[in-house]
């Protein structure tokens, strides 16, 4: 149980660094697929909207493995 609870933590905290490098630092290249010199959008917003998707994933990895914890 506790391994999960390990490698579980180390996932949650991936994605953090993974949002936050993709929002705050603008590090587009992180996302599958994209290619700056095909994207005719705004690249501030793929990133906050982007950034704000991973940490989004983490919390709701964190509640599904909360909730799995506490049922048993």
């Amino acid at each position: 149980m506790y391994l999960g609870v390990i490698i579980s933590s180390f996932v949650i905290l991936l994605f953090i660094l993974i949002g936050y490098f993709i929002w705050v630092k603008k590090k587009l290249f992180l996302i599958v697929g994209y290619n700056s010199k095909t994207f005719r959008g705004d690249s501030n917003n793929l990133a906050k909207a982007m950034g704000i998707f991973f940490i989004l994933a983490v919390f709701a990895n964190f509640v599904a493995i909360y909730q799995v914890m506490r049922s048993g």
